[in-house]
């Protein structure tokens, strides 16, 4: 989706409406990512429940855009559900 470095957002559909999001840091710092709704398939106003795909825990709701921050050379993987 933004795949410009440092900092990255890749995403794709899942079943049920789901979308994955992955939030790349390729930089030297810690850096807060956001990805929008606009750029990865969800329709603004959309309230979604996020799950880190990668610590197995939920981190609770968002809507129209999710921002989490990312260690540097480091990822965040989330699932998103609508």
């Amino acid at each position: 989706v933004e795949s410009r470095l440092p900092l990255q957002v890749w995403a794709g559909k899942l079943s049920g409406g789901r979308v994955a999001v992955v939030l790349v840091n390729a930089d030297k710092t810690e850096a807060k990512i956001t990805a929008k709704w606009s750029d990865i398939w969800m329709p603004n106003g959309t309230e979604v429940h996020a799950r880190d795909a990668i610590g197995h825990r939920d981190i609770g709701s968002a809507k129209d855009s999710i921002s989490v921050s990312v260690q540097s050379h480091d990822v965040a993987a989330l699932i998103l559900t609508p």
